[in-house]
């Protein structure tokens, strides 16, 4: 949750939070849900009777929390406008559950709405909050100075500090290097890319990169896959976070996004920001709207042997630089927080800014 606060007698808009909250218990399976919800609850209604909502504009709500709920009420009682943002799935709150229901409350207390897919636009439109209520189609901003594309020289020194690296790897200055950046997780489908690599030529080489849950079994499933396909020289696993992902995109030669349950993933972005092009799977998340067969990387159905050709035929793909400067500016934060700053000044009346991306043409 990011509340704006009032400065000078006008809104100041800031990147990041201009205050945030620190969750008073941390999310343990040992703890009841019942119980985390009171404690979350019980916080949250006494931050909203302190001076928390003071010389507020605005609030504007990301993902979801036990205790934006009764900050969000205080707050719409007092009259302030909540822009809630829909970054995931579950935040339309169509499961039956208690967040789910929970969700549904928080989204009609809410005044307006950003999506970050026209796949969650959709399907929060096709609920009782979405159905009357404004909702704009706005991506998530990337940080178009720090991605941007690499030259050879870039390539080659970021080859070479990840070799230098992870001692073992195995990556060539002429190899075809082929990455996925993200969660290492059963559902961001690293198992699939390992299968779909091990079906490409030798020269094709795989690097993985992002942490995975303390006890989440996959990683060591996602290893025993590699050693299955014959394929440990080949795979270079990294199982953490790196702090500067744009040393990973420099090394790449396509980005292949196997997830199969995404919101929107920022990685396609950012990806694409540095001229990079995309193989992903079609139907999940933004891949559809974002990607186009041939002028940006190439959609692929849920099939190892599909998937394979998709990432063999983006290594020969080459992104127009006008391409990547649409990209550049569409996904500015600059250009893409005129709609959020809009939404906050404008909630309450007639006049929202009428730019969104729901009839972006991103691909042509």
């Amino acid at each position: 949750m990011v509340i704006t606060k009032c400065e000078s007698g006008a809104t100041k808009f800031c990147h990041g939070p201009k205050s945030f909250f620190k969750v008073p218990v941390k999310k343990h399976t040992a703890l009841p849900k019942l119980v985390q919800i009171l404690v979350e609850f019980i916080w949250a209604i006494f931050k909203s009777h302190s001076r928390l909502l003071n010389n507020i504009d605005a609030i504007h709500v990301i993902g979801f929390g036990y205790y934006m709920l009764p900050i969000v009420y205080f707050g719409r009682k007092r009259g302030l406008p909540v822009i809630r943002e829909l970054v995931t799935t579950g935040d339309v709150g169509k499961k039956k559950s208690i967040g789910a229901s929970l969700t549904r409350s928080l989204n009609n207390l809410s005044s307006a709405f950003i999506a970050i897919s026209p796949k969650i636009k959709n399907d929060f439109q096709k609920t009782s909050s979405g159905g009357s209520k404004v909702c704009v189609l706005r991506p998530n901003p990337v940080d178009t100075q720090k991605f941007i594309p690499s030259s050879n020289r870039m390539r080659n020194a970021a080859i070479d500090y990840i070799n230098d690296l992870c001692p073992g790897t195995n990556l060539g200055h002429g190899d075809i290097i082929v990455g996925m950046l993200g969660r290492i997780r059963k559902s961001k489908g690293q198992d699939l890319l390992v299968d779909a690599i091990a079906k490409l030529p030798e020269n094709y080489k795989l690097l993985i990169v992002g942490p995975a849950f303390e006890g989440d079994g996959f990683i060591r499933t996602l290893r025993d896959r590699v050693v299955s396909n014959d394929v440990a020289h080949r795979v270079t696993i990294i199982d953490e976070l790196w702090s500067d992902p744009s040393v990973f995109y420099n090394a790449l030669d396509v980005f292949a996004f196997s997830s199969f349950d995404e919101g929107l993933g920022n990685v396609l972005l950012e990806a694409l920001c540095c001229g990079i092009p995309i193989a992903c799977f079609e139907d999940v998340g933004g891949n559809d709207w974002l990607i186009k067969n041939g002028v940006n990387g190439y959609l692929s159905k849920h099939s190892v042997i599909e998937f394979a050709g998709a990432i063999e035929k983006a290594s020969v793909l080459t992104i127009a630089n006008s391409q990547v400067m649409k990209y550049k500016k569409m996904f500015s934060p600059e250009e893409i927080d005129m709609v959020l700053l809009s939404l906050l000044k404008n909630s309450q009346g007639s006049n929202i800014y009428k730019k969104s991306y729901d009839g972006a043409n991103l691909l042509s």
